[in-house]
């Protein structure tokens, strides 16, 4: 199994793009990101991956990342960085 594990400082490509139902996915150094909660600003974000039940988040207050839990067990997307 592929574990990839995103570490804070390691953050240093997030773009966002819009799903084609109108969401906002974050993409974080090739892995997408849905919003998963929401609290004034502090904002969950979920890996994308539902095949492989991915466990990676991302938690961000404001536009700063603030923590990073799980890892990754699948291989990243193609490059949007």
């Amino acid at each position: 199994m592929l574990l990839r594990q995103l570490d804070v400082r390691l953050v240093n490509c997030i773009k966002y793009l819009k799903s084609r139902r109108g969401k906002v996915i974050m993409v974080v150094n090739t892995f997408p990101f849905c919003e998963e909660s929401k609290l004034r600003d502090k904002v969950i974000w979920r890996c994308t991956s539902k095949k492989t039940n991915c466990k990676a988040r991302i938690h961000m207050l404001g536009a700063n990342v603030v923590a990073v839990k799980g890892m990754h067990n699948h291989p990243p997307r193609k490059p949007l960085c």
